[in-house]
């Protein structure tokens, strides 16, 4: 391993522990620029790298589990670590996952793959590692992304497109229009020739890291069965304990920030069924509701009667055409139910030019809400004992009666659109049973 590779890399200090760890990270930001796809799988590759090593140190033995689904859940019953630590194991399970299947990544998935790599070697370094008092983390440096100007007349095609859409103005009239899809033609075909002719050079090297991968990998298994034979139950017990209050201490450098909070909600709202990306699907660059797409729509505009000031929800989901639900993220450690009562106001604020129904609070109509649900969460699954700052709490805005409830996880579009074809979720169990009520009773936490 040359020493300039080691000093320009993020995770040089991945070194001390073991070979593979630094070799698979090194690829992962190597193969960045020309083929984002490797990169998601070599930090897929990695994830699992520090999975193994981390049952070898509490014996956990191979035909104790079948793949890294299984061993994520059992490292998380042996160490009690957080749902940080979690999230990132099976973030990067799913992506890399994704990215071995469909072999199509892009550069903006790939940062954030190496970001959450990153991440989870620093909770694994204080929590394995010799690691002293004055340890410091250093910032992330994030890698040149060679799509950003791509991205930026892709954005602006779309901003335009829809603002002559929302003008009922005819697409092909527009010279304008015309020239940014020529210009982003012409990007994208020179940035594919640019990354071809990377990986061309780059051939040698990968192959030169694949031999040397399976070399490391050999002594790797080596290392681990050893390990794993030789820990008693009650040194196991010992090193548990140790381990979980390495962790812990850990914890404070793994804070999600701004923008992974939003990446997070983005996450589990995809895997609902939503088409979501708060970046992008975004209205103030002129995203809109489509029909037939169940999309969730960021930075949707709001008004405050009083002061006439302009509001943002943070999140609004529509079916169709129809604006559904309002979901209101919390960044950082604050009360779920601060979000609720946020994006509620909101439902009475929202500024909506499309088809949509209006429903009532209650039935005399003194609150009227625009858009009948609520959502609030700050990407964190649920934890009993922080019942008030994690999960996913919604409210029923039909009724007065409805009070907050924690969801477990996001209702799919086609869940919540039979939920809102009845009367509402106080009174749905008093019907026939169905698949459905069955599903919102796995939901629901009572």
């Amino acid at each position: 391993m040359s020493k300039k590779l080691t000093q320009s890399s993020n995770f040089s200090f991945l070194l001390e522990h073991d070979p593979i760890f630094f070799q698979l990270a090194s690829v992962a930001e190597k193969m960045f620029k020309s083929d984002p796809n490797t990169t998601l799988v070599k930090v897929r590759q990695l994830a699992e790298a520090l999975a193994q090593e981390m049952a070898s140190r509490l014996g956990i033995e191979p035909y104790e589990y079948e793949g890294q689904y299984e061993l994520i859940n059992l490292l998380e019953k042996k160490l009690s670590f957080s749902y940080k630590v979690k999230n990132l194991f099976h973030t990067l399970r799913k992506e890399g996952n994704q990215a071995v299947h469909q072999f199509k990544t892009s550069h903006a998935e790939a940062v954030k793959a190496l970001k959450n790599a990153y991440k989870l070697s620093i909770w694994y370094h204080g929590t394995f590692g010799n690691v002293s008092s004055d340890f410091k983390v250093k910032a992330f440096i994030l890698p040149q992304d060679p799509t950003l100007k791509l991205q930026k007349i892709h954005q602006e095609y779309e901003t335009l497109k829809n603002k002559l859409l929302e003008h009922k103005e005819k697409l092909e009239e527009s010279k304008e229009l015309a020239l940014l899809k020529e210009q982003e033609h012409q990007e994208y075909a020179e940035l594919v020739v640019q990354m071809e002719r990377e990986r061309v050079e780059e051939k040698k090297y990968i192959l030169a890291q694949e031999n040397e991968f399976e070399k490391q990998k050999k002594l790797f298994e080596r290392k681990i069965a050893k390990l794993s034979c030789g820990i008693s139950d009650d040194e196991r017990k010992k090193l548990e304990k140790i381990y979980k209050i390495q962790g812990d201490e850990t914890l404070c450098y793994l804070h999600l920030d701004e923008d992974e909070t939003f990446e997070m909600i983005d996450l589990k709202l995809n895997e609902a069924g939503w088409e979501a990306n708060y970046f992008n699907l975004d209205y103030k660059k002129g995203t809109r509701p489509q029909s037939e797409k169940n999309m969730a729509i960021s930075n949707w505009e709001c008004i405050d009667p009083l002061s006439s000031k302009k509001l943002e929800a943070n999140y609004v989901l529509f079916i169709g055409l129809k604006a559904v639900a309002i979901i209101e993220v919390i960044v950082g450690g604050g009360e779920i139910q601060e979000g609720i009562e946020v994006a509620q106001k909101h439902s009475q604020n929202i500024v909506l030019n499309v088809e949509f129904d209006e429903w009532y609070a209650d039935e005399v109509k003194e609150t009227s809400y625009r858009v009948p649900m609520v959502f609030a969460s700050n990407g964190r699954e649920y934890q009993a004992q922080e019942k008030n700052k994690t999960g996913i709490m919604f409210r029923d805005l039909r009724r007065l009666e409805n009070k907050p409830r924690i969801l477990l996880q996001w209702f799919s579009p086609e869940e919540l659109a039979e939920f809102l074809d009845r009367d509402d979720e106080n009174l749905v169990e008093k019907q026939e049973p169905s698949s459905y009520l069955s599903k919102l009773k796995e939901l629901l936490l009572r």
